[in-house]
């Protein structure tokens, strides 16, 4: 009769490190995932912050500037804090439509941010008297 000795065979351990290396994959993609999925909602919050800040400066501004032409007005390679630097990743675009709906006094303004990689855009709207 063979006696079997202590210790693993080469099968089991090339089984046991295959399994380890799927699981530490999977856990490296989890981690890969997530900091991607970090980024691209730091991105789309910067570009929401560009846009409401559009909008307020706006609303701020004499409907008498040029910000205020009607029709369509951009801003390219903004960082995220709206200054216009190179290499900034963030174009703004925003349209003017004065006398909104036959309405004298009223405008609408649409604010659309999108940044480089294809994201975005951001969109928003508002009414102004």
């Amino acid at each position: 009769m063979r006696r079997r000795r202590d210790g693993f065979t080469i099968i089991e351990v090339l089984i046991a490190v295959a399994l380890m290396a799927i699981a530490l994959s999977g856990i490296a993609m989890t981690g890969i995932v997530s900091i991607q999925a970090d980024t691209r909602g730091h991105l789309a919050s910067a570009a929401t912050s560009l846009a409401q800040a559009k909008l307020e400066e706006l609303r701020n501004t004499k409907r008498d500037q040029p910000a205020w032409v009607e029709g369509s007005h951009q801003e390219n390679h903004l960082d995220e804090y709206g200054q216009s630097v190179t290499g900034g990743e963030f174009t703004r675009h925003w349209s003017v439509d004065l006398d909104y709906n036959n309405k004298p006094d009223l405008a609408r303004v649409i604010v659309d941010v999108t940044w480089d990689g294809g994201g975005g855009p951001v969109t928003f709207a508002a009414l102004y008297w």
